[in-house]
């Protein structure tokens, strides 16, 4: 969690730094909070907001903006939810997914359209 973070930190300055203005960068966390495994992204965000808390909202001295959203474990649901950050809220970096399967189904596609996404668990073999 604590590499995450830093490169979080990281990507949020270079974007602010290439602003030129200290507007706040835009996370979007799409993990699973329901189901049985719903736990295991409940931890994810909780961690997250948790260090969040810790300096006022900011990761790093930089304002954060964090969208959360669940993705129920399905991966059609993700793709729905990554796409409306991309297109809609203007999101640049992602994380959050718990499930391989849900990130093979969302993070070709995010990373295509030039999105950061940041890997809080999942990946393929």
């Amino acid at each position: 969690m604590k590499k995450l973070l830093v490169s979080l930190v990281l990507v949020g300055l270079f974007c602010t730094l290439q602003n030129g203005y200290a507007e706040p960068v835009k996370i979007g966390m799409i993990t699973t909070l329901s189901t049985k495994a719903g736990y295991l992204g409940e931890e994810i965000r909780d961690g997250f907001l948790l260090a969040m808390s810790q300096d006022n909202g900011k990761l790093g001295g930089i304002q954060i903006d964090l969208y959360v959203e669940d993705d129920g474990r399905k991966p059609e649901k993700a793709k729905q939810i990554a796409d409306r950050y991309i297109k809609k809220e203007n999101i640049k970096i992602m994380t959050g997914i718990v499930f391989s399967n849900v990130a093979m189904a969302v993070v070709p596609k995010v990373v295509r359209e030039g999105v950061v996404y940041l890997s809080a668990n999942a990946g393929p073999s």
